[in-house]
């Protein structure tokens, strides 16, 4: 008997089992979503996200609008506070597939007044602050609102149609609202920059990942090389500490730079200097330079050192008071003459004159008005009947150094500041017999 009414309780179990089983889920869905609290926002999205994606073939429209029929997207607007309730409508379609459509119902609001509301509770100097409210207010305001944003200066010209993410360089954001229509809300949110910040010698400040600080202990010099095309030319030079404050490998710094007349200034070039700023080379993250940045000095005045980082620039004002300064300007240096030219030639010659081993003795000579004469004295008597040989043999001679005579006295001609010179060649027998001369004009 016991046997016999354990088996009936299988059965029955089993023919309940079948029976829930054979229940459609069109009927399933309904009854869970009865269920659920009506007026709850994350009752509805609990079920949508965590039970829905059990049951097959299940096509879900989801809607949210305002109790006054009025769309607000689709999906899901996430605002408790405003939420009012969901309702659905569940049936089955020709293909069996389950279609299920959602609409969640909200309270209407003044979408103008609300965003002039929260806006207006935000500081409109802080960067962050407006940053953070545009990250959440795509998802929690009606897809009606439509958000444009752009980048202007203080004269409210325009910079970018995107945001610049430049802290060091905002100054605000402002905004306007125009809902003048019934099916839409335009936000314009207009971030403002200094489109060029001023900084005085002192100063420290942030460009391109670097932190710049400018000293104030000006130095002065003057160039003395007589190699050196700004032979004479007097400078100054500003003391500038960099530092890698970025995440990557900095290569350059090289800030443009003006004059009291606002015009560019050439750049000086001095030999052997190892602390000018600009030539120290790339910085790994947080490694820093030490070093001066050298300006071509044209008068009093003030002096501009200019950063440029598009669409921004950053200038350092220098002020130039030479004689309180550095005292009474200093005298130029002495000009380097033909005469100069020959002695040092003479000079260096004097280191080769075991290479001749008697047979020859050269010298150079000043002759005439921006004339040098190289004196070539061999060291025997000539016989006229071998003068005509040896003057093809000093011909090919000079036509093989010819272009290395023509580069020389090239840079003899800048170093002279001078438009042209003589070079004249001169050959004689240890008697003073003329053998041989030719002059070429450089």
């Amino acid at each position: 008997m016991k046997k016999k009414i354990l088996s009936v309780i299988v059965v029955i179990l089993a023919f309940a089992l079948l029976t829930a089983c054979g229940q459609n889920q069109e009927e399933q869905i309904r009854r869970h979503l009865n269920a659920l609290d009506s007026e709850s926002l994350s009752d509805i999205q609990d079920w949508i996200n965590n039970e829905l994606p059990e049951f097959e073939n299940v096509e879900l429209s989801l809607w949210s609008i305002t109790d006054e029929d009025s769309m607000i997207r689709e999906g899901i607007l996430d605002d408790e506070e405003r939420f009012i309730h969901f309702r659905f409508n569940v049936g089955e379609m020709e293909d069996e597939s389950i279609f299920l459509f959602v609409e969640l119902i909200y309270e209407t609001l003044d979408l103008g007044e609300l965003l002039r509301e929260e806006l207006g509770g935000l500081d409109t100097r802080s960067f962050s602050d407006i940053m953070d409210w545009l990250d959440h207010a795509g998802d929690a305001f009606d897809d009606t609102l439509w958000i444009n944003t752009r980048s202007i200066d203080k004269d409210g010209d325009w910079l970018d149609s995107n945001i610049i993410e430049d802290k060091t360089q905002f100054v605000q954001w402002e905004y306007d609202i125009d809902d003048s229509f019934s099916f839409s809300i335009t936000l314009n949110i207009y971030f403002v920059y200094n489109r060029i910040q001023t900084f005085a010698l002192g100063d420290t400040f942030e460009q391109s990942g670097l932190e710049v600080s400018f000293g104030t202990d000006i130095a002065w010099g003057q160039v003395n090389n007589e190699w050196s095309r700004d032979h004479g030319v007097e400078f100054f030079k500003v003391p500038v500490t960099i530092e890698n404050i970025s995440n990557s490998t900095i290569n350059s710094f090289f800030p443009r730079q003006y004059g009291p007349d606002g015009r560019s200034l050439d750049s000086i070039w001095i030999s052997g200097v190892e602390d000018d700023i600009t030539s120290m080379g790339g910085l790994r993250p947080g490694a820093y330079n030490d070093g001066y940045l050298y300006f071509r000095y044209e008068g009093d005045g003030d002096y501009v050192a200019e950063l440029r980082n598009h669409p921004f620039s950053i200038e350092v004002i220098i002020p130039i008071d030479a004689l309180e300064m550095r005292g009474p300007a200093p005298a130029p240096p002495s000009e380097f003459t033909i005469e100069d030219l020959v002695e040092e030639m003479q000079n260096q010659l004097d280191d080769y004159e075991d290479l001749f081993e008697g047979m020859i003795e050269l010298s150079f000579e000043v002759g005439g008005e921006d004339e040098m004469i190289i004196r070539y004295r061999i060291m025997q008597v000539i016989p006229a009947h071998e003068i005509p040989h040896f003057q093809e043999l000093v011909e090919e001679y000079l036509s093989a150094m010819e272009a290395m005579l023509t580069l020389s006295m090239l840079v003899a001609m800048m170093e002279l500041r001078i438009d042209s010179v003589t070079l004249t060649t001169i050959f004689e027998d240890i008697n003073g017999t003329e053998l041989f001369t030719r002059s070429m004009e450089f």
